[in-house]
């Protein structure tokens, strides 16, 4: 994979709060977290936020890496350093499915000839298998706690 532009996107799930008003808050207090991160380390471009139904809000990181695998490690530790940072929970973080999208493109033809880019979407299986996959390679180091199970939600509970 070439270095580019890459997006790394989350989904944090509102559903727990007792009042919706304030998971949105938490949410808010979230992005606001991100674009801190922002200012301190100059890799990441931007961040967004965004409701994707009634009770999920996907947050995104756009920044730059030299991989894919890069990208999704600078991109998932902003995300996951800002939901501590406004007070939040990951908890189930290890069983979510990260979605990384790069900048290196497909040519999708139209019918009037002329091309179309398509960014190429990476899918992990999970924040796990990723984790266990640096774990193999990287040099010896502590031993960590067991992750959690594939079974974890499919959004981030904020809640404490």
């Amino acid at each position: 994979m070439q270095p580019g532009r890459y997006a790394v996107e989350c989904d944090l799930g509102l559903d727990r709060f007792d009042d919706l008003a304030d998971g949105v808050a938490m949410a808010r207090s979230v992005h606001r977290e991100v674009r801190r991160l922002r200012r301190a380390h100059s890799a990441i471009r931007s961040t967004r936020i965004r409701r994707r139904a009634r009770t999920v809000v996907e947050i995104s990181v756009t920044l730059t890496a030299e991989s894919t695998t890069e990208a999704f490690d600078l991109g998932a530790s902003a995300i996951r350093s800002a939901i501590h940072a406004a007070g939040g929970n990951t908890a189930g973080w290890e069983g979510l499915r990260p979605r990384v999208a790069g900048s290196p493109t497909r040519r999708r033809r139209r019918r009037r000839g002329s091309t179309l880019r398509e960014p190429v979407v990476f899918e992990f299986p999970s924040w796990a298998e990723i984790s266990r996959d640096a774990q193999r390679r990287s040099a010896a180091a502590p031993v960590l706690p067991p992750l959690q199970g594939l079974s974890a939600p499919a959004v981030v509970d904020l809640r404490r």
